[in-house]
């Protein structure tokens, strides 16, 4: 999906739309180049593989949304994310599963167009999502050991609320630990497996074997932080260039 229309999308095979960076992407912009964003969509049950950037892919301010049982794989970036004067408040992505992608969720704020104000990242649900076989490249700072899951809604200039997002049985994977940015943001909805991080008010009680305790330096997550900010700007600004084969586009990030 693309554009300001509401609409239901299911049993969508992404991978056959050639040229695109993203599989399905939520909002748009209007002749005036602002976001107009999506309400009360339903992105459900699609198979979406072979992408640059992520599988699906939000625009501006999304609310009351629901994401669901997608199987997402050999994307670029992330399985789901957005960035481009992201909004997001009570939506839910849940069931999804997402395999060879360097992670599962990224949501960050860089100024495009026009941009909501406030910023929101409030009363969404995150659940039982799964990232399966993280892909890394040790050529690459960001994909060296990225973040499997990277939520930092805090950089921009613009007031922001951040709070009441719950997070319940998803599975990150064991590579590295989830980022999240401000941690206040996020509730423990408990049974999520990950690598637990050292960094202060870490939100998430991970269980499992993945629950051990990775010690990180504040300054080297401070700096992993900007650089994955900075990689996926710089990579996602190549989508420009329109590729005409989405196949491309892995091979030139070299994953």
């Amino acid at each position: 999906m693309s554009g300001g229309s509401d609409g239901i999308l299911s049993n969508r095979e992404a991978r056959e739309v050639k040229g695109l960076d993203d599989g399905i992407v939520i909002g748009g912009e209007d002749q005036d180049d602002v976001f107009v964003g999506e309400k009360g969509d339903i992105i459900q049950n699609n198979a979406i593989s072979d992408f640059f950037d992520c599988g699906i892919e939000t625009l501006g301010f999304i609310t009351g949304t629901t994401i669901s049982d997608n199987r997402i794989s050999n994307t670029g970036v992330c399985g789901i994310g957005g960035w481009w004067s992201s909004s997001l408040a009570n939506n839910v992505i849940a069931n999804n599963t997402i395999t060879d992608s360097s992670s599962s969720l990224v949501f960050f704020y860089l100024l495009r167009a026009s941009a909501p104000n406030p910023i929101l990242f409030t009363n969404n649900i995150f659940k039982n999502n799964n990232l399966v076989n993280q892909k890394t490249n040790p050529s690459l700072t960001f994909f060296k050991d990225p973040f499997p899951v990277f939520i930092n809604l805090v950089q921009s200039n613009n007031p922001t609320t951040n709070q009441s997002n719950i997070f319940s049985n998803n599975d990150f994977g064991t590579n590295f630990v989830p980022f999240f940015s401000p941690t206040s943001a996020i509730v423990d909805g408990g049974g999520n497996t990950c690598l637990y991080g050292g960094y202060p008010g870490f939100p998430l009680n991970c269980v499992g074997l993945a629950s051990r305790l990775q010690s990180i330096n504040q300054q080297d997550l401070t700096n992993k932080v900007n650089q994955t900010i900075q990689t996926i700007k710089s990579f996602t600004e190549y989508e420009d260039e329109q590729l005409s084969d989405p196949n491309l586009a892995p091979r030139k990030l070299g994953l």
